[in-house]
């Protein structure tokens, strides 16, 4: 993960690995400008603590995590993370420094999506080529068929759970 210094007087940059050791920092120096008499207020600048580096890391490595191990969506684990995230911060102080520091969705929605598609098996070339078996036949209950009917060269293929199936054979149309 590369952090990039916000201010826009300052082109500073970190790189930290996934366990959240540092693995590289710009040749750019960090241009820190502390509050003072003479100081612009636009030009205050100043580091982020240990501790925002560190908030900002486990945000984002449990939602790495989530998205490598979990069905659900990028942009929903990001929803549901933060949302977590705030829930234990206990004053708008730290609700208002949290928010500063949390990257945009729109900013790291391709390496969460990159990575979720890691886990996913490739596109078939063909429905011949295609391969349907273990958790791609069951139901999200993992043990429900949910292909009911395949022929060969997977020219038709039935997907239904055993509840439609039900339904469907109650229907007077």
């Amino acid at each position: 993960m590369v952090m990039k210094s916000s201010h826009p007087k300052c082109s500073a940059s970190i790189t930290i690995s996934h366990n959240g050791q540092v693995t590289n920092v710009s040749k750019e120096s960090h241009k820190i400008v502390s509050p003072g008499n003479s100081v612009d207020p636009k030009d205050v600048h100043e580091p982020m603590s240990e501790l925002e580096v560190m908030i900002i890391i486990k945000f984002l490595k449990r939602i790495k995590e989530r998205c490598t191990n979990e069905d659900t969506g990028p942009n929903k684990v990001f929803e549901e993370e933060l949302n977590e995230f705030f829930k234990n911060l206990k004053t708008e102080d730290e609700k208002k420094i949290v928010a500063s520091l949390v990257p945009r969705y729109d900013d790291i929605k391709y390496g969460l999506h990159k990575r979720r598609s890691k886990t996913r098996p490739n596109l078939p070339d063909s429905l011949r080529t295609t391969i349907i078996d273990g958790i791609y036949t069951k139901t999200t209950n993992k043990i429900d068929q949910f292909l009911i009917f395949k022929s060969k060269n997977n020219k038709k293929l039935v997907f239904c759970s055993k509840t439609g199936l039900e339904i469907l054979s109650k229907s007077s149309e």
